[in-house]
């Protein structure tokens, strides 16, 4: 698509009558509406319904888009793929002021809200259409100091003069057949290939990964590298940040954040390697750390933070005979223990109902509920796991409100 086509795109799908269709037609079915509008030239209806798809998947996830008058959206999988406005104001908090370049922008939610921090954003973006959609948005919401350019990010980069003091990437992590990439220099743009090129334009770099790549890998083959920040949203991990300080010689710290409920832990590699863990079977308590900490590896660091046990070096589940507070992650108080049998389990648990979970133990939720003979839901809540003595068991308990 040429950047005419691209600009006429957009201009129609602006028009008053179609932007009045889309809003009031949030909730319809795309079938439905295929089926009962009439074909018009002047109205492209297979473009207003991808609108209306992709604004739905913005509800939740993007809600000042989603509540802005005539804003363009990009396929459901770019707004799928897109970040969060809820991380993508934690990343604006971690930025330099002065000129960021943001050279892979995409749909642009990061630029905006690195807008609010910096003093100039440059949105660089070399899918044309993800270009102007984003322009086009900018200017509905008053961003007033991101500049646009239509073009590859590091070719930008290596021929600006400007004096850059953030360098913001994310580097796709799909390959031209839908597949996820799992380490870094396979993701696009590599950057591991062009650190040299990143840090002669920059002094500080912030970069974004999936939690699906290796911290520790990424910091060993990264420069430079001052803090790692484990993003999880409802106790699911979604990002990974790296931020990169040119001449940084110190071990880099570790932030595991939920951001929801606003539970931060911080810690280094090496005092988590020196750390002697204490083991324990199942106490009065059970602890289940968020899924930022447990993707940032803080397991020994977590229990000798609270004064927990462990219930086995693999198991990554916590204990402890009297309730510890202010725990970042999910509390039960251990109501019974059971071998892994569905006659001993439904002689607990008569109405077979409960939520399950396991941690290092075989097989999956899927198979062990049908294995038991139960139904999930309920307010038992059962984790299959290994112990300290190599023995399986079903760990019965029921949630102590304290988290944040």
């Amino acid at each position: 698509m040429t950047e005419s086509d691209t600009i006429e795109k957009i201009t129609i799908l602006s028009q008053p009558e179609i932007q009045k269709y889309i809003w009031a037609n949030a909730d319809a079915d795309p079938t439905q509406l295929k089926l009962k509008s009439k074909k018009r030239e002047d109205f492209p209806l297979d473009d207003v319904i991808t609108q209306i798809q992709s604004r739905a998947k913005a509800k939740s996830k993007l809600p000042t888009w989603y509540h802005s008058k005539n804003i363009i959206y990009p396929s459901v999988v770019s707004v799928e793929q897109t970040s969060s406005e809820i991380t993508a104001a934690y990343k604006a908090n971690l930025i330099k002021e002065g000129i960021l370049a943001d050279i892979t922008g995409g749909f642009g939610i990061d630029s905006y809200y690195f807008s609010k921090k910096a003093d100039l954003v440059y949105h660089i973006e070399k899918n044309s259409l993800l270009s102007e959609i984003a322009e086009h948005n900018f200017e509905q919401l008053n961003a007033e100091n991101i500049f646009c350019y239509t073009t590859n990010g590091l070719w930008w980069l290596r021929d600006t003069s400007e004096k850059i003091s953030t360098i913001y990437l994310d580097p796709s992590r799909r390959d031209k057949q839908n597949k996820k990439m799992v380490v870094l220099s396979d993701c696009e743009p590599n950057v591991l290939d062009h650190l040299d090129l990143l840090f002669t334009k920059s002094a500080f770099i912030l970069i974004k990964t999936a939690p699906l790549l290796d911290i520790n890998k990424c910091i060993s083959e990264l420069k430079y590298v001052k803090e790692v920040h484990v993003i999880a949203i409802k106790n699911e991990c979604k990002e990974v940040l790296y931020i990169l300080e040119k001449g940084w010689i110190a071990e880099p710290l570790i932030i595991a954040q939920n951001l929801e409920s606003d539970q931060a832990f911080a810690f280094t590699r090496s005092e988590e390697q020196k750390i002697n863990t204490e083991f324990s079977l199942p106490l009065s308590y059970l602890y289940e750390p968020n899924a930022a900490i447990l993707k940032a590896g803080a397991f020994k660091a977590i229990a000798n933070k609270f004064g927990l046990k462990k219930m086995h070096s693999n198991t990554h589940l916590y204990t402890s005979k009297e309730i510890v507070s202010n725990f970042p992650g999910r509390v039960f108080q251990i109501q019974h223990q059971c071998k892994v049998d569905a006659k001993a389990l439904s002689t607990i648990i008569p109405k077979k109902k409960a939520n399950f979970s396991i941690r290092n133990f075989s097989g999956s939720v899927t198979e062990l509920v049908k294995k038991l003979g139960f139904k999930e839901g309920g307010n038992y809540y059962i984790f299959a796991c290994t112990l300290i003595n190599q023995k399986t068991a079903l760990l019965i308990c029921e949630k102590v409100k304290t988290e944040k």
